[in-house]
């Protein structure tokens, strides 16, 4: 995992990971890699993008995150929202809108017993 985090994850973004125990920084891991992945699938490199280049920060909201891109990011970055979603336990999720997108509801559907 250490070797994943020096590869993909910006200075900042390894601060924040880097706090609690091994569980905690586990999920943290997984919940940075789930929004780099949100923001390269909306700007369509895919992992052909530079991953230490993107720095996903986040705004006041605990679920809204915002872009940045070493040495500038391009427009449709700066105007991405990324926003964490609530999978099932065990898993990470989130999504990479343009600003001012309607509001994103994770459900959990439950089957019929």
């Amino acid at each position: 995992a250490s070797v994943a985090r020096s590869l993909t994850l910006v200075a900042g973004e390894r601060a924040r990971i880097d706090v609690g125990d091994a569980a905690q920084r586990e999920r943290a891991f997984f919940g940075a890699w789930a929004r780099k992945e949100a923001v390269i699938k909306a700007t369509g490199e895919g992992l052909s993008a530079p991953l230490r280049d993107i720095e996903v920060h986040p705004e006041s909201s605990s679920r809204h995150w915002s872009v940045r891109r070493t040495p500038a990011a391009t427009t449709a970055e700066e105007e991405l929202v990324v926003l964490d979603l609530d999978p099932r336990s065990g898993f990470a999720a989130a999504i990479a809108l343009p600003r001012g997108s309607p509001v994103v509801e994770c459900f959990h559907l439950v089957p019929d017993p």
